[in-house]
């Protein structure tokens, strides 16, 4: 489970660690494809690369979204991919990806660190909070898509699903409707017992 903490200067960390069944260089090659997290990333609207080392990003938040240039800053491809922005940026941030093989051959532990500093400091951070988005939440839930998009080739949804009471009342209105017609006609006439 992600942690948030808050450093001198009203700056943020999160940072989390998870196993996934998978190599580390299977997972740092899907990582490494910035083009493709925003389907993976709730909140990551777009990355467009610029180059080898930069990209731009664009990224939904409270009352909109914001956007900053990045650059890379370590890059071992299977071990670490790390970055910070570049330039003006909505959002000062920096973070780092780790990918290191787990015990006894179950996979790899990736582990995620985040840094950044909220638009309007301390403030800024209280209402992201109180309208929902909450950073460290948000990396859990992204993260769990992420393993398991590595896992299974797919990431399960309810998303579009018809609420389940709802359904429910349909299906029991269904099998009052069948009840009903496989009863005997039985109007005002006696049944026969035995």
């Amino acid at each position: 489970m992600a942690r948030e903490v808050v450093e001198d200067g009203g700056s943020r960390m999160v940072s989390t660690v998870l196993t996934i069944r998978r190599t580390p260089t299977e997972l740092y090659e899907q990582w490494r494809d910035f083009v493709r997290l925003p389907e993976i990333m709730q909140q990551v609207i777009s990355v467009v690369e610029l180059d080898e080392r930069r990209s731009h990003w664009q990224v939904s938040a409270p009352g909109g979204s914001v956007e900053w240039n990045a650059e890379i800053v370590d890059d071992v491809p299977g071990e670490v991919i790390s970055w910070r922005t570049v330039g003006a940026a909505d959002v000062e941030h920096a973070g780092e990806v780790r990918f290191t093989p787990a015990r006894q051959g179950s996979g790899t532990e990736m582990s995620v660190v985040l840094h950044w500093r909220p638009p309007a400091g301390a403030l800024g951070a209280a209402i992201a909070k109180l309208t929902g988005d909450d950073p460290a939440k948000q990396l859990d839930v992204d993260l769990h898509q992420f393993k398991q998009r590595m896992e299974t080739g797919y990431v399960s949804t309810t998303r579009g699903q018809p609420r389940g009471s709802a359904q429910s009342d349909e299906l029991q209105d269904e099998r009052d409707e069948m009840r009903a017609e496989q009863e005997p006609a039985t109007s005002g006439q006696p049944q026969e017992t035995r």
